[in-house]
């Protein structure tokens, strides 16, 4: 495990280590002077309560940046009206509605370009690479992120510049490419020792430990980890120094030098629980590591109940989830089979649901990115209707003022027929595209819903095969264990209805493929329909196997009666022969 300090990927609005009660008083304060503000002065107020509570309380700052973007439409202020963009952005980003805070932060992109506001599009554009790679768009996240660069480079703002080359590294350590993320952070660290613009080295050296020890140059990472412990102890910035201990003793527990990685776990756990209580989960697990490789299972079982309960007092159940799987493994590597079916029941019910969760909130963001391309064609398409007819009006104007030139009205007339003719075609136009975005965002939910099926199979694959471990137990277990397999086949019995909402989703999309097969043999099965769309979809054997809750064999055997029934020659691709259909 590798603690990073976290991804600088929106601009800091206010003044780093600002006191809750300090700027509750603030707002306060600014609430009760608002009524009394007038014009510009009071777009800066709200200006700036849009910004106390940006990260504390982002419904109130929601509040705040909506009424400020109708006073500075009103006003016509672009600048500020750009800042409310940005807060609502940065308020929908906290509430994971990632393609609403994008739609938001290109509406202020657009004013910024349109004012040339260089800094303000930089800092948007970092905004924009956050919710890239929120979204696991990295190749966007990384584009987006370079034209931060660029702008800061043109206004000659090294802190910028340096904090581009981080975020470009992050991503690229992200995706997988450390050699580039590496290349990007020596880079930030050059500027930083030429320029001295006060960005903390500690996270440049820091994030280059990680790098090296990714690339599992070890002796390199020591030596970066250790330049990262001098600058955060030159700040006397103690997470930063408990965040370097930690990560120099998981590198000394992966590499089986137990008693320097006890030590470091140690100097991390007595710094963390006084000033950065957000690092313990972390520690905690790396000491579970260390007693797990020193077959000391009590102390690693002690620690792994901390993190658990760590977890589920800050309501985290990812954390959660992960502790349970791990006590499941000590539980059963000593025997204590009781609690290790209690660990493992919990973990499957959390695992569910989280994928579930997961799920949900893919689909959602993406039915609301597609309801914002739709709005906005929409108001497009508006805006040109009223400015035709905006236009038709006036030339009616100037004909009626002129009845007598015939001949010109003639000409006007035409020109105005051909017009709506042009934008006719540019509505059914606009009509396809919007259709064509909503088979896109089906086509999503299809391989959405079919990802949710193969993995909840698999899960329950693994569950079976676990139980099987547990014959030994006495009767009350076996309760349990009789309990849980009742649920494992409810889960199965249930599968039925993922498929009929698959089926729901592909026939949206493939209305005629049914029939079209019905039509060639009347005798193909409902099991032969699901393989039929599942070679269509181009999924493999065993990707099928898995969906179907049968073996890779099964699914061979099917699909060479299913080429019987449609009539297809030995050299004839079925692959191919459905995707004609």
């Amino acid at each position: 495990m590798l603690h990073s300090l976290k991804l600088l990927l929106l601009p800091l609005f206010l003044i780093p280590g600002f006191h809750i009660f300090a700027q509750n008083i603030l707002t306060d304060s600014l609430i009760t002077v608002l009524p009394k503000t007038k014009g510009i002065e009071r777009l800066k107020t709200l200006n700036q309560l849009i910004d106390l509570n940006l990260y504390s309380d982002p419904d109130t700052s929601s509040y705040f940046a909506n009424l400020l973007l109708k006073e500075a439409t009103e006003r016509s202020d672009k600048k500020f009206m750009a800042n409310a963009y940005r807060g609502l952005s940065i308020c929908n980003f906290y509430k994971a509605k990632y393609f609403r805070a994008e739609d938001d932060i290109r509406n202020a992109v657009r004013i910024q370009e349109e004012t040339d506001d260089t800094l303000g599009l930089a800092n948007s554009y970092k905004i924009l690479t956050g919710i890239y790679w929120e979204t696991e768009r990295y190749d966007k996240s990384i584009e987006v992120s370079l034209k931060a660069l660029k702008l800061y480079e043109n206004a000659n703002d090294m802190p910028g510049v340096i904090s581009s080359l981080n975020n470009i590294g992050l991503i690229y350590k992200r995706t997988g490419n450390i050699k580039e993320s590496l290349k990007h952070y020596k880079k930030a660290l050059r500027y930083e020792e030429k320029y001295h613009t006060g960005y903390n080295k500690g996270n440049l050296f820091n994030n280059i430990g990680i790098s090296y020890k990714m690339l599992a140059e070890y002796d390199s990472s020591l030596v970066y980890y250790r330049k990262a412990l001098a600058e955060y102890k030159k700040s006397d910035l103690k997470s930063g120094i408990a965040t370097i201990y930690l990560n120099i003793g998981n590198i000394y527990v992966n590499r089986d030098k137990s008693d320097s990685a006890y030590i470091y776990y140690n100097k991390a756990l007595s710094l963390a629980e006084k000033y950065d209580k957000t690092l313990l989960n972390e520690i905690y697990t790396g000491l579970g590591k260390y007693y797990h490789k020193q077959h000391n299972y009590k102390k690693s079982i002690d620690v792994y109940n901390k993190v658990l309960s760590l977890a589920v007092g800050n309501g985290d159940l990812d954390d959660e989830k992960d502790a349970r799987h791990d006590l499941y493994a000590l539980y059963k590597l000593t025997g204590n089979k009781a609690a290790a079916l209690s660990q493992l029941e919990k973990y499957t019910s959390l695992k569910d649901s989280l994928d579930l969760a997961d799920a949900k909130v893919t689909i959602e963001n993406l039915e609301s990115k597609f309801e914002n391309e739709k709005k906005q064609m929409q108001i497009e398409k508006l805006t040109e209707i009223k400015k035709a007819d905006e236009h038709i009006k006036t030339l009616l104007m100037v004909i009626v003022g002129f009845l007598f030139v015939i001949l010109v009205l003639t000409v006007i007339v035409f020109i105005q027929k051909r017009k709506k003719a042009s934008l006719k075609r540019e509505l059914l136009r606009s009509e396809k595209e919007m259709l064509e975005t909503d088979n896109q965002i089906k086509s999503r939910q299809l391989t959405s819903q079919a990802l949710m099926m193969m993995q909840k199979n698999s899960l329950l694959g693994e569950m079976l095969e676990s139980l099987k471990e547990f014959k030994t137990l006495p009767d009350e277990s076996q309760k349990v264990i009789n309990r849980i397999k009742q649920q494992l086949k409810q889960s199965i019995h249930s599968s039925e209805k993922d498929w009929e909402l698959f089926r729901h989703y592909f026939e949206e999309i493939n209305p005629d493929f049914y029939p079209k097969l019905l039509a060639i043999n009347s005798k193909i099965t409902p099991s032969e329909l699901k393989l039929s769309a599942l070679i269509k979809l181009n999924f493999n054997i065993k990707e099928t196997a898995a969906l179907l809750n049968i073996s890779p064999n099964s699914v061979k055997t099917t699909r060479h009666v299913l080429r019987t029934k449609l009539n297809l020659d030995k050299s004839e691709n079925i692959h191919d022969f459905l995707n004609r259909l």
